[in-house]
Parts: C-alpha cells; sequence; structure tokens
C-alpha cells in the first residue's frame, strides 16, 4: 500500500494553486475619473515679503495675519488685495514667528522658534501690549478654543501639548 505524507500532498496542492493563478492576467480598467485641465494657481501675493510663511489666522479684523521667518515677523494682509497693512516684528517684541492663533479677546498668539529670542509664546493683547512665556523648544502648534483656553505642542525633546494661562502668568499645566 502505497503511503503519502500529508505535508507532500499539502506542497502539491500549493504548487498547483500558485500554478493556476500565475496564469491568471490581471484585469485592469481606466479609472472613471475626470479631471478638470491643469491650471495654475491664482497667486495671492508675490515676492519676498512673504517668504517662508509658516503661520496663518484670520484676525477678529478679517485680516489675514502670516508669520515669516525670512523677515522674522507678523505680517498682516488685507485678504482682497495682498496689501501689507501692517508688521509686527522685533521692534514690538515678537521675533522669528511660527504657528499663530488668536484667542475670543483678539489677543494673537504666536509661538517663536527657537535661538535669538525663541522657545517662548507671546501674546499681542489688542492694546498692542506684548507679553511672553518662556517654553521649552519647538513650540507648534498653537490653538485657542471658543471659551478662551489656549493650548501648545511642545516638539521635539518634550513631546507634549501643554494648557497655558492666556494671560502668560501661571505655568503651563
Amino acid at each position: 500500500m502505497l503511503r503519502i505524507h500529508h505535508k507532500f500532498v499539502l506542497f502539491v496542492l500549493f504548487m498547483l494553486v500558485a500554478l493556476s493563478l500565475s496564469a491568471c492576467q490581471p484585469v485592469t480598467r481606466e479609472p472613471q475619473v475626470q479631471s478638470a485641465p491643469a491650471s495654475a494657481p491664482e497667486v495671492f501675493v508675490e515676492g519676498a515679503p512673504v517668504r517662508l510663511a509658516v503661520g496663518l489666522a484670520i484676525g477678529p479684523d478679517d485680516n489675514l495675519y502670516v508669520s515669516t521667518q525670512w523677515i522674522r515677523h507678523v505680517l498682516v494682509l488685507d485678504p482682497e488685495s495682498g496689501e501689507i497693512i501692517k508688521r509686527y516684528g522685533p521692534e514690538e517684541g515678537i521675533d522669528i514667528p511660527a504657528d499663530l492663533a488668536f484667542g475670543p479677546d483678539g489677543s494673537l498668539y504666536a509661538g517663536l522658534y527657537p535661538g535669538f529670542d525663541g522657545d517662548a509664546i507671546l501674546r499681542l493683547a489688542p492694546d498692542g501690549t506684548v507679553t511672553g512665556m518662556p517654553l521649552p523648544p519647538i513650540i507648534w502648534p498653537v490653538m485657542t478654543t471658543e471659551d478662551g483656553r489656549l493650548f501648545a505642542g511642545l516638539l521635539i525633546e518634550n513631546d507634549m501639548i501643554v494648557e497655558l494661562d492666556p494671560d502668560l502668568q501661571t505655568p503651563p499645566r
């Protein structure tokens, strides 16, 4: 009597399935997506004043606030014309801003990049007063809630999210 080992039978079955599948041709179809013709995007603002834009926020005045590393400022742009209306920079105490967020009271919060005067979060109050709080690097993102809570991500070494006092007077939690 012929005795066949079960591993051999499994091997033969596997080979038969593999051979039959290798003879199959894949079914391909052209995608049914109609694409629009490629066109260049409309340029909102051109030139060096807005190079390296890293943070965007719409202010309570409906203007576009842009943080730019290149010139180390927060620029206020007219959203219709793209014209630079105002600049906040080192002279006002804002240097190398990163992410931006507005609080419900109209305060602008900016995380600062490390180095220079960085490693902090700043608050530009509606009256123009700038206050800050040192934080570990790198502060990104910054966000506020409708009820005024302020949060920031601390990347790299800390890898955490903290809640901050919106007035930047008490330590983060």
